[in-house]
């Protein structure tokens, strides 16, 4: 690629005219992201799973990663820390089609060689489901 001085007109245009497309694109990602989808953040799953767990605090006591703030936790600790009915539970909240990075895979599978039950869910039902089988798993 050219030094910015050396470009033409045409250069330019030609960069502007790349630049506006990666930023359509970048947007039309966002809106279908967003389109039927909750944030994963605040006011989105972890939201709707906190306010369940709430629900459900006579049986469990849980920690919540902030992710809008620096942490001293390890990278990739579990948004949530649960123990429930005794037995510790890591969850990772992905929205649909993400994938957990290999850092947060390292530490569900920790915990699990700890002994603690993981789950990656994508919805709040997820981990509804997966509490209802809880007793068959544990």
């Amino acid at each position: 690629m050219k030094p910015f001085r050396d470009w033409t007109q045409a250069d330019v245009e030609a960069h502007n005219a790349k630049s506006a497309r990666r930023t359509e694109v970048a947007l039309e990602r966002r809106a279908e992201a967003k389109a039927g989808q909750l944030e994963v953040g605040s006011g989105g799953i972890q939201d709707e799973i906190e306010q369940w767990l709430k629900s459900q605090a006579h049986r469990a006591w849980w920690s919540r990663s902030r992710t809008d703030k620096a942490t001293t936790n390890r990278i990739g600790t579990p948004d949530f820390v649960i123990f429930f009915q005794g037995v510790c539970v890591g969850i990772e909240v992905k929205r649909a089609g993400r994938k957990p990075t290999t850092e947060q895979l390292g530490e569900l599978a920790w915990m699990r060689k700890a002994g603690a039950k993981t789950l990656i869910a994508y919805s709040l039902d997820d981990v509804k489901r997966f509490f209802s089988n809880f007793n068959e798993v544990k």
